[in-house]
C-alpha cells in the first residue's frame, strides 16, 4: 500500500491592535484661600498713633492643587507559542484487489500432499514459481527481464 502526503490546510498567525477608552478617576487636591470677614460687635480703640492708609501690607500666601500625570506602559501580558503535531488515526479503505493463482500441472515426479504440488527438494512449486518471478524482475524498473 502506498500513502501520499498532501497539503491539507495552512494557518496564518498574526496579531492587531484594538484600542479603548479608560476613564480613571483619579482624586487630586487643591489649595483655596477662604478670607472671613468678622463685624466687631465691641469695637474698641487701637492703641498707639494710626494714620490711615499708611503702613498698608500686601500679604501673599501660596496655593497648591495637583494634577494627573498621565503615562503609559508596555506590559507582556500573554505569551503564544505555536507548533505542530502529528495526529495518527486509522482509517478503513476499501478497494478491490486480487491475487494470481498458479495453476500447477502435475507431471514427472511429483509428490501431491494436502492440496499443494510439493516438488522433491521440499519446496512447493508455488515457492518456486514466485522465486522464478523474482528472478526475472529488473530491480531497477520492475519489470520482467524477458531474456
Amino acid at each position: 500500500m502506498n500513502k501520499d502526503r498532501y497539503v491539507a490546510g495552512q494557518v496564518q498567525i498574526g496579531k492587531h491592535v484594538e484600542t479603548r477608552t479608560e476613564n480613571v478617576t483619579v482624586p487630586l487636591e487643591r489649595e483655596e484661600i477662604v478670607i472671613e470677614r468678622h463685624v466687631v460687635s465691641d469695637a474698641r480703640p487701637v492703641s498707639g498713633n494710626v494714620t490711615l492708609g499708611a503702613g498698608t501690607e500686601t500679604v501673599e500666601v501660596t496655593l497648591e492643587a495637583e494634577r494627573a500625570n498621565v503615562s503609559k506602559q508596555a506590559y507582556v501580558t500573554e505569551e503564544v507559542e505555536i507548533g505542530k503535531r502529528t495526529v495518527t488515526e486509522q482509517q478503513t479503505v476499501t478497494e478491490t484487489i486480487g491475487r494470481e493463482v498458479l495453476d500447477v500441472n502435475q507431471n514427472g515426479q511429483v509428490a501431491v500432499q494436502g492440496t499443494e504440488a510439493h516438488l522433491h527438494d521440499g519446496r512447493n512449486v508455488a515457492e518456486r514459481a514466485v522465486d522464478a518471478v523474482k528472478d526475472a524482475v529488473d530491480p531497477l524498473d520492475g519489470k520482467i527481464d524477458r531474456r
